[in-house]
């Protein structure tokens, strides 16, 4: 049985993320460079929305569904509207 292609995607732009901070960690200065970064910001949010959907689906079930379950069902059935309704309009 493979991996979750999409959850593989998802790990890898988590990865990507954490060794670019962890490059950057070297100063304060470079530190607050990283978490000024667009990419980073974005992390950020997408990983807040991940947490509040595990939240939710979580007490809809009664347990913790766990962050994967929530990551593959927030990506798969709410990440393209989220991402559209951040995209800014000229």
């Amino acid at each position: 049985m493979g991996l979750n292609p999409l959850l593989c995607r998802a790990y890898a732009f988590g990865v990507t993320v954490c060794r670019a901070i962890r490059i950057m960690n070297d100063s304060s200065k470079k530190a607050e460079l990283v978490k000024n970064l667009s990419l980073y910001k974005e992390f950020q949010a997408e990983r807040e929305e991940i947490l509040r959907h595990k939240w939710i689906e979580s007490e809809k079930a009664g347990y913790d569904i766990g962050f994967d379950k929530a990551l593959v069902d927030w990506m798969v059935n709410h990440r393209p509207a989220w991402r559209k309704s951040r995209q800014i309009v000229d």
